[in-house]
């Protein structure tokens, strides 16, 4: 029990990652019933006890980190003992933990609505969704903005195909507008990421902080403009 406090302890940001990211994988190789209907398929029902188990243990492992975030700490974790700014890193506070705590306590009456047939209009829907909840949860998380930029294209990725969900000519057209605001917008966060990069010479949360107070006076207006790009983005 101690090694295993001890492990949780080391380790904890990165499960709220891991956790939808191997669900989906397991939803993938589940398979799918090609064109037969997904009413009839008897792993259906498969799908959604994985959906709903995983998005229960986020919930719980979400809960956990409000408490250990509880008094004020701030968990950093390193991925591959690369430490910052040069490596990824996975920051768990107080904010962090309470949007994870929100996005599962979203997810299961989501995930409890669309059992009820929405989720056979699709083949892939259980899958997105935790691919969707992966993204969410790397995005809250993250202390890198690249990262951040990585994060936000997987759950775009996951939503892109959850819009399109389904059938229907009208599904379709609003898909693809949503698809096209999206890689504008992608493509603004990028710009305004280079600018950062380009004008601070780091694209770490802290760092960047740390740094721009410092920048001559043109180097800070480029990395204000970027701030601004990703402001727009956001918007």
């Amino acid at each position: 029990m101690t090694d295993f406090l001890q492990f949780w302890t080391q380790h904890s940001p990165i499960f709220s990652i891991l956790i939808p990211t191997f669900t989906a994988f397991i939803l993938v190789l589940l398979g799918n019933p090609g064109f037969g209907s997904l009413a009839r398929d008897w792993r259906q029902p498969w799908r959604r006890g994985i959906s709903y188990l995983s998005a229960t243990l986020g919930l719980i492992t979400a809960i956990s980190y409000l408490i250990q975030v509880s008094s004020g700490q701030i968990i950093i974790y390193n991925l591959s003992e690369w430490a910052a700014p040069f490596g990824i890193i996975l920051v768990l506070d107080q904010l962090s933990a309470l949007m994870l705590v929100l996005t599962y306590a979203l997810a299961l009456p989501l995930l409890w609505f669309s059992s009820k047939k929405w989720d056979e209009r699709g083949r892939y829907f259980h899958t997105m969704v935790h691919f969707l909840l992966m993204g969410l949860c790397g995005a809250f998380l993250t202390g890198d903005l690249f990262n951040l930029f990585v994060f936000f294209e997987v759950l775009l990725l996951a939503s892109y195909v959850l819009l399109l969900h389904g059938q229907g000519k009208a599904r379709f057209q609003l898909g693809i507008h949503y698809v096209t605001i999206n890689l504008l917008a992608s493509a603004l966060f990028l710009i305004g990421l280079g600018m950062i990069y380009g004008s601070v010479g780091s694209l770490n949360m802290a760092d960047v902080a740390r740094l721009i107070p410092l920048l001559d006076a043109d180097a800070h207006k480029i990395a204000v403009a970027g701030g601004l790009l990703l402001f727009v983005v956001f918007g």
